[in-house]
């Protein structure tokens, strides 16, 4: 696969398709092949960029706590390498928090902006569960844990309704390679991520896009990250949990295409 040196660090990348670029930033613990359900319908209308964020799949693991708006400045870097001034932008998760520090940072460089199951900062939840994950990764070893990760992802339905994709998926998610102390520091940028009061110097015109039984990051963070940003609707999936990019694909990139126009 190709890489490039950006930000002072390598970046495993790929490039589907032709037309206005669309640049994908994934979540915690996902490299870029988390992208399959949606490259087939992206790539026949857009020229769409996948990259390993810092910490996983090909790209460098440097040592430390990361920040978002670190791997804001890995996505530039990458951006800047492969010449291309300005692109939509698609954050899922971590990766939505990562957009949000991009746009904030790089406004020119922003077309237009998806947000889609994330949120502007941790609520006292997601504090407690993050710290969970925090305590439990060099404790269990990340195969494990993401077998109780994929309960929080994940609608009761999906796996009563469809057992045998849900053995599917988690056998992939177990048979992540990332090492722990990677996917810590990817974990302390989502601890640490809190662009509450700094969203209304977002001016590209913004999709939040939430699901409704997202147990990670409710519809009110969604609702939260709309009311801070001027330009900014609010959608949500008729189906699906906080992994609904992977349980409802058609919904989700049909909401994503027809924002995008």
């Amino acid at each position: 696969m190709p890489t490039v040196e950006a930000n002072g660090i390598t970046l495993n990348y790929e490039i589907h398709g032709e037309g206005e670029p669309l640049l994908l930033i994934n979540g915690l613990a996902d490299d870029l092949t988390s992208w399959g359900y949606q490259i087939p319908d992206f790539e026949r209308h857009y020229r769409t960029i996948i990259f390993d964020n810092r910490g996983i799949g090909g790209s460098s693991k440097p040592e430390g706590g990361y920040t978002t708006a670190e791997m804001a400045a890995d996505a530039k870097g990458l951006l800047d390498a492969l010449g291309v001034p300005r692109t939509h932008v698609l954050g899922v998760s971590m990766g939505g928090m990562i957009a949000q520090e991009f746009a904030l940072h790089y406004p020119d460089a922003v077309h237009k902006l998806v947000l889609a199951a994330t949120c502007s900062e941790p609520s006292e939840a997601n504090s407690r569960l993050y710290t969970f994950w925090q305590h439990a990764a060099p404790r269990l070893g990340l195969p494990e844990m993401m077998k109780e990760v994929l309960l929080w992802c994940f609608t009761p339905e999906y796996f009563q309704t469809h057992p045998e994709d849900a053995q599917a998926t988690e056998e992939a998610l177990t048979s992540i390679t990332q090492p722990v102390p990677a996917y810590l520091s990817q974990l302390h940028s989502i601890q640490t991520h809190n662009a509450t009061d700094r969203l209304g110097q977002i001016k590209a015109e913004t999709l939040v896009l939430g699901a409704p039984k997202d147990l990670i990051f409710p519809p009110v963070q969604s609702e939260q990250i709309t009311a801070g940003i001027p330009k900014a609707t609010v959608q949500f999936t008729e189906s699906g949990g906080h992994a609904y990019l992977w349980e409802v694909p058609e919904e989700f990139n049909r909401a994503v295409l027809d924002f995008l126009g």
